[in-house]
């Protein structure tokens, strides 16, 4: 990461728990269904695997491609067929793309409202217009589409409807082993400084 360039970054505000944000980098049956209209169609549903690295988490996702013939020990060949999501704990995301990483940093500010930094770090500035408008392609899908639209909105919108108050559990099922994984590293976490 240190060699990339850092093509964008913009600060959003979400108004919703930063737990919320994070629950959809730690399960990914989400993706063909909230992300229907924009990355959706590039992954297999339900084909995602996840592990656990000290307090941190990595959740992989595979795409359409098939993984026949790739080299599982080659990282840039398997970024081709898989995307994977690095959680770091408490509240970092990294995200490689094939050809870019996107980083987020969640900055909880209240209960109900977390500020989230997204940087776009690309592997060498622009060198033509055709690559800059590549960049600017990608950034706008994931940052403006991708996370903005769909990923913080839907994050709002389970904020409002805990917020009635109505629904006093949440039953975590067994597709979102990651979010329970991360809810008890939090709580270990809570309870080591208390």
């Amino acid at each position: 990461m240190g060699e990339h360039y850092l093509f964008r970054r913009k600060l959003h505000t979400v108004r919703g728990n930063w737990k919320l944000i994070m629950d959809a980098f730690l399960e990914s049956y989400h993706v063909t269904r909230l992300h229907a209209k924009t990355i959706g169609p590039f992954f297999k549903d339900g084909v995602t695997s996840g592990d656990q690295i000290g307090p941190h988490q990595r959740a992989a996702v595979g795409r359409l491609e098939e993984m026949e013939g790739v080299d599982l020990n080659d990282m840039a060949s398997l970024r081709r067929v898989v995307t994977f999501a690095y959680q770091l704990l408490p509240a970092t995301i990294i995200i490689p793309s094939p050809d870019y990483l996107n980083v987020m940093v969640l900055m909880p500010q209240a209960h109900d409202l977390t500020l989230v930094e997204d940087f776009m770090l690309i592997p060498e500035p622009p060198a033509t217009d055709k690559a800059r408008d590549h960049w600017e392609r990608s950034w706008a899908l994931l940052d403006g589409g991708v996370f903005a639209s769909e990923d913080f909105r839907a994050a709002e919108l389970g904020q409002q409807g805990l917020s009635t108050g109505v629904v006093d559990q949440l039953t975590i099922g067994t597709l979102e082993g990651g979010i329970t994984r991360f809810n008890q590293v939090v709580e270990e976490a809570l309870r080591a400084v208390n």
